[in-house]
């Protein structure tokens, strides 16, 4: 294909993966927000949660079977589908609100779409020599979008103190536009047979990366969902979550950076360890001292950490995959069958907090939350460094 001439992959899916990481940023933000003020209950908002974190996870098994009329339509489509969600945001926020399970529905799909074609896109553009340096770029690239548009929300909460949010949502629909166009640069992946009764055996670096899926998504779908809303709940103002955003955010282009200097092979296991450490802490924080302060203070030392443990796995999950048996043929299998142990996670966590938020205070709930996040990622640490930074890889460990 022509338009494909002189396209560096690697940099060009940096790219994609900056433009999602800036739309999906403020969306989640604005959808977390337009949930809670429709419904100001934590039992609503979960399920909204588990609906977003279960749709995506069938979306990401969907695009298995689109992948067989054209292998580059999921990435698209997931754009589409997130863009589509924006604008029905702005046009009918308030009708929208009171249905979370149609925004987890679109939210989930779309996303569970995206992460199949960016997947298996990276996969066969990177290569074990080259893809910590993508990795690197990927991170950054990510890091550095993901300030741009809590910024612009902060700048428009102030200037706009009424009907902002359809500018905003008008703003993720103009990113994901981009997404769209940027990714059609891309070469389509090679299609493969897609067999659901085809499940890879359980054994060596495989099992350990997928002990590892479940207990990363128990912490993410739970950092994802609690504080943002918790600042909102403890201050009563959408400024003060707009400046959780701007903190977490810049944090997070400092861990980018960071990656982007530091991430090697031989130093993933020390950064998953250190970054452990922080989140461990950060989240005991809003656990024993539920404040603003201690909010603000876990948004920048999450954000600054998750970088560090988010790039290495994502660097040992592809090496993983990328060894195990059939892994150019049956690259959908795999990856599917890891992203069902991350919704298995996310799910779990989300239901533990949704029976704890039935008999406890909203307020002890939230610090419950928090509390998982600190476990779950001290039990991820533990799990996943035997296998981060092994010299071989795949079934032969």
């Amino acid at each position: 294909m022509a338009r494909n001439r002189g396209v560096n992959p690697g940099r060009t899916l940096a790219l994609v993966g900056g433009l999602f990481a800036a739309a999906t940023t403020l969306e989640t933000a604005l959808l977390n927000l337009v949930i809670w003020t429709s419904y100001p209950d934590l039992v609503p908002f979960l399920t909204y949660q588990a609906a977003v974190f279960l749709f995506a996870g069938l979306g990401f098994a969907f695009a298995g079977i689109l992948e067989r009329f054209d292998p580059g339509i999921p990435m698209r489509a997931g754009a589409a589908v997130l863009a589509a969600l924006a604008v029905w945001a702005a046009l009918a926020e308030h009708w929208l609100g009171h249905r979370p399970l149609v925004a987890g529905f679109l939210n989930g799909s779309g996303i569970g779409l995206y992460w199949w074609g960016f997947n298996k896109q990276w996969l066969r553009a990177t290569a074990p020599r080259t893809r910590d340096h993508y990795q690197r770029l990927h991170t950054f690239t990510a890091s550095t979008a993901s300030i741009a548009t809590p910024l612009a929300a902060e700048m428009v909460f102030r200037t706009l103190p009424r009907g902002e949010h359809p500018l905003l949502f008008g703003l993720v629909t103009v990113l994901l536009v981009l997404l769209y166009r940027t990714s059609r640069r891309l070469a389509p992946p090679s299609p493969e047979p897609f067999d659901w009764k085809e499940v890879p055996p359980l054994s060596g670096s495989w099992r350990g990366l997928l002990g590892a899926s479940l207990l990363w998504g128990s912490r993410e779908s739970l950092v994802l969902a609690l504080p943002l809303v918790f600042v909102y709940v403890i201050t009563g103002t959408e400024t003060a979550s707009g400046l959780y955003l701007i903190l977490s955010s810049t944090a997070t282009l400092m861990g980018g950076f960071l990656v982007e200097r530091w991430l090697t092979a031989r130093s993933r296991r020390r950064l998953l360890w250190l970054s452990a450490a922080v989140l461990v802490i950060a989240g005991l924080g809003p656990t024993l001292f539920p404040s603003s302060v201690a909010l603000y203070i876990f948004g920048a030392a999450n954000a600054l950490a998750v970088p560090f443990a988010a790039a290495s796995y994502g660097a040992a999950s592809m090496d993983i995959i990328g060894g195990l048996p059939q892994a150019d043929t049956h690259m959908g299998q795999y990856f599917l069958m890891r992203e069902w142990f991350l919704t298995a996670g996310r799910l779990g966590s989300l239901t533990i907090l949704m029976a704890g938020a039935l008999v406890l205070p909203t307020e002890t709930a939230f610090r419950l939350g928090f509390f998982l996040t600190a476990a779950g990622c001290a039990a991820f640490a533990a799990g996943f460094a035997p296998v981060v930074q092994g010299r071989r890889l795949g079934y032969e460990n």
